[in-house]
């Protein structure tokens, strides 16, 4: 469990502070650019944690791609 949370953390926990700090500061036009993985896409049976956060990472930049 200890390596799940850890990845949770540095992956998707920085990403979404990121986010948090991007939707307050960045001005019209502005970028926020977050790493993704190929490791989202496909099944990571060797690295379930990091599959997951990165998962969760695109997640995350889709939401925030969206209209609302």
């Amino acid at each position: 469990m200890d390596g799940f949370e850890h990845m949770m953390s540095f992956n998707l926990q920085s990403a979404v502070a990121c986010s948090a700090v991007a939707a307050k500061a960045l001005k019209a036009g502005g970028m926020l650019v977050l790493t993704g993985a190929a490791a989202a896409l496909t099944g990571t049976p060797g690295m379930l944690a990091y599959g997951c956060s990165k998962a969760a990472t695109h997640h995350l930049v889709k939401s925030l791609a969206g209209k609302d």
